[in-house]
């Protein structure tokens, strides 16, 4: 692949959703994060469909260098690293993370979403959430109910994908143990779940 255009359309078509929903939640704000920015398409979605007489101005965050060689729209401020440490003295009034949770153990997970609260972002909103698929059978949620506790003991690996398989009643846990409260949430047509979250209590 060379441009986002030769992308497979479904995936494109996701993306899209996704950006189109976080362009609505962010209506209104002046200084947006995206943490962990992958490939940057779905903030370059957002740029597009935002040029208009309140354009969008959005800091992505993303380690890798060679993920974002496509990130040329000057309206994204891109940084390489991590956060907090590469946007370290910067302020935002709205910030998201799209799909990355599936590379963090639960152990690393609630770390980040401390780090986030402790940086002071009153409005974050995780995106394009993966939610299992147990099926409607009785048996089956039987045994994702035993899988989980079986896993949280120890005794059963859930894989390296170990963030595909949190429910959004865990995401909901993980954001309250770091000091947020849900405030919203929806399912985007054709991607993931969206939860928006705001602090409600200092750590």
């Amino acid at each position: 692949y060379n441009t986002y255009q030769e992308l497979p359309a479904t995936w494109l078509a996701s993306k899209e959703a996704v950006a189109r929903n976080l362009t609505d939640l962010a209506a209104g704000k002046s200084r947006i994060l995206s943490i962990g920015c992958g490939i940057g398409f779905v903030e370059h979605h957002m740029v597009q469909i935002n040029d208009g007489a309140h354009p969008l101005t959005i800091v992505a965050l993303e380690p890798s260098i060679a993920a974002t060689q496509w990130m040329r729209d000057p309206r994204i401020k891109l940084r390489h690293g991590l956060f907090p440490e590469a946007v370290r003295g910067e302020q935002f009034d709205f910030a998201y993370a799209s799909n990355i949770d599936y590379c963090f153990n639960d152990v690393e997970y609630n770390r980040f979403l401390r780090t986030v609260h402790d940086f002071g972002i009153h409005d974050l909103v995780l995106t394009d959430i993966l939610v299992p698929s147990h099926g409607s059978s009785i048996s089956s949620a039987v045994k994702a109910v035993v899988r989980s506790g079986l896993a949280k003991l120890r005794l059963y690996d859930r894989g390296q994908f170990w963030g595909y398989l949190r429910s959004l009643g865990e995401h909901r846990k993980f954001l309250r143990r770091a000091g947020f409260i849900v405030i919203a949430e929806g399912k985007i047509p054709g991607a993931g779940y969206w939860l928006r979250s705001t602090i409600h209590r200092e750590r």
